[in-house]
């Protein structure tokens, strides 16, 4: 299940790297809210890697 989330991130946001994209979702426990997370950290130039 993780990993199909992780896919569906990564279709919705092709630039984003799948290990970040794991890593929102993985802090933020839903997709919709790991998009929100990561749109508003990469607008401020600030994706998180970890």
């Amino acid at each position: 299940e993780f990993t199909r989330q992780v896919e569906r991130l990564a279709d919705l946001l092709p630039d984003a790297n799948k290990e970040v994209l794991a890593g929102y979702l993985r802090r933020a426990g839903q997709e919709m809210l790991a998009i929100g997370q990561y749109i508003e950290d990469a607008n401020n130039g600030s994706v998180r890697r970890d």
